[in-house]
């Protein structure tokens, strides 16, 4: 449940004010052979897990002195309940059962500063703070430049991090009881520095293009593994991981609502340990045409995904799928209706699991169907 206020006020500060309420809740029953007899009778092992919460967000922003767009925010988030259990149901034993009720609240400011009419410079401060964490500050700082009309150089620097969640803090692989349950003392907030230029120009009104290099580096990286001291495998920090990249994209609006789009990316990710699930080439295609007097599209997207190391050391190879969908926009003045196939030619591929599985790629979805059906209570 979501209610957003937005206003732009006489002396042009434009506001926004947010507030929401979430509720989430998991139920998974999971069958254990633990004498690894293959016969049974089986154990089955109940895994629960449900949560609400609510968000507020404030919003301002305005310009000072034609050269300055400053925006003002503040953030904050109330865990009313993360409840997380898990046990087996004959006989009974239980694992995990714990309650938490938290909070987190951020605030951020940022300039933008218009030196010249084709130079612009963006300076930018984030402080979160968590209760089990305390404060982190996250900076960041960039550089816009129009040399030409229709080009613009960007240069980008972020500095930012996240807090590991509750299923990563108290999340156990082992067959023991819990009776502590205390989340993991050495699970720390994983940190990322990013640099990235970019460069776009305009090729008259019709086509737009974009090539763009970053670089990654994460520290304490929050990744499962299995402990030395027990065996289980839990979520830890990794020392470092690292990542630098390509990606280049085109796309044009042409007459009559004809649109394209295709980008390609290239990457490489390392650590102290081979990167999973983790593809070195990444391709993106989009093609939209009108069908029928601006109110029928027809569009087509495909994706292709390189292959992949997996957990258990072997490669999953790697694919293409390719996506349509049929828009009917204004059938009315306020209804739209979509029709959605995804996996068109029912493409059969997997994507590498997780160490908790034996598997070592997981089959995807095949073909399937999908409906959406949009009105509107104003024509406005």
């Amino acid at each position: 449940m979501d209610v957003q206020y937005t206003h732009t006020f006489p002396d042009n500060w434009d506001v926004l004010a947010r507030a929401s309420y979430d509720w989430y809740g998991y139920h998974g029953i999971y069958i254990y052979d633990y004498a690894g007899s293959g016969v049974p009778p089986f154990t089955k092992n109940i895994d629960l897990g449900n949560g609400d919460w609510s968000d507020f967000e404030f919003d301002a922003s305005r310009i000072f002195w034609r050269r300055h767009h400053v925006v003002l925010g503040a953030e904050y988030r109330q865990d009313f309940t993360q409840h997380q259990k898990n046990y087996d149901e004959q006989p009974y034993v239980l694992y995990q059962d714990n309650y938490q009720n938290l909070k987190n609240a951020a605030y951020y400011f940022q300039d933008n500063f218009s030196v010249r009419k084709n130079l612009i410079l963006v300076g930018a401060l984030r402080s979160d703070w968590y209760e089990q964490f305390g404060s982190s500050y996250s900076p960041r700082a960039g550089l816009v430049y129009t040399p030409l009309a229709g080009t613009r150089l960007k240069l980008i620097f972020n500095r930012a991090f996240r807090a590991p969640n509750r299923y990563e803090q108290f999340y156990v692989s082992n067959n023991l009881p819990n009776d502590r349950n205390e989340s993991n003392p050495l699970l720390q907030p994983e940190r990322i520095n990013s640099y990235e230029a970019e460069l776009e120009h305009d090729f008259g009104k019709v086509l737009h293009a974009t090539a763009t290099g970053f670089e990654n580096h994460m520290q304490n990286l929050i990744t499962p593994d299995f402990s030395a001291s027990t065996g289980s495998l839990e979520f830890t920090n990794a020392n470092y991981q690292d990542t630098h990249g390509l990606e280049f994209e085109i796309s044009g609006r042409f007459h009559a609502g004809w649109q394209f789009s295709a980008s390609d990316s290239f990457q490489n990710s390392y650590g102290p340990t081979f990167v999973i699930n983790s593809p070195h080439h990444l391709a993106k295609a989009n093609v939209s045409a009108p069908l029928w007097r601006g109110k029928l599209f027809a569009s087509f997207n495909g994706q292709y995904t390189s292959r992949m190391s997996s957990t258990l050391g072997p490669v999953t190879g790697g694919f293409g799928v390719v996506n349509a969908t049929l828009l009917a926009r204004r059938i009315t003045s306020n209804l739209d209706l979509s029709a959605n196939v995804e996996n068109l030619f029912d493409k059969r591929y997997g994507e590498p699991g997780g160490l908790e599985l034996r598997e070592v790629a997981i089959p995807q979805d095949g073909r399937s169907f999908r409906g959406r059906l949009t009105y509107r209570f104003s024509s406005r």
